[in-house]
């Protein structure tokens, strides 16, 4: 299951590492509190990594 990064529409605050595939997008905010359903979702940052480097064409016209 992913974990994604997601900021309190009410504080502004970064939740990071939260399941919102598990609760159908709701959360509780880690600083204020509050109960949401989030709207602006990131993958975390393991899930954007890349395990092998990419490279475009013209990168590999020059090996």
């Amino acid at each position: 299951m992913k974990q994604y990064d997601a900021e309190c529409p009410v504080c502004g605050r970064i939740n990071k590492g939260l399941y919102l595939e598990e609760t159908g997008g709701w959360m509780e905010c880690e600083a204020c509190g509050n109960e949401v359903k989030v709207r602006k979702i990131r993958p975390t940052q393991s899930d954007t990594e890349a395990s092998m480097p990419q490279y475009t064409f013209m990168q590999m016209q020059h090996c």
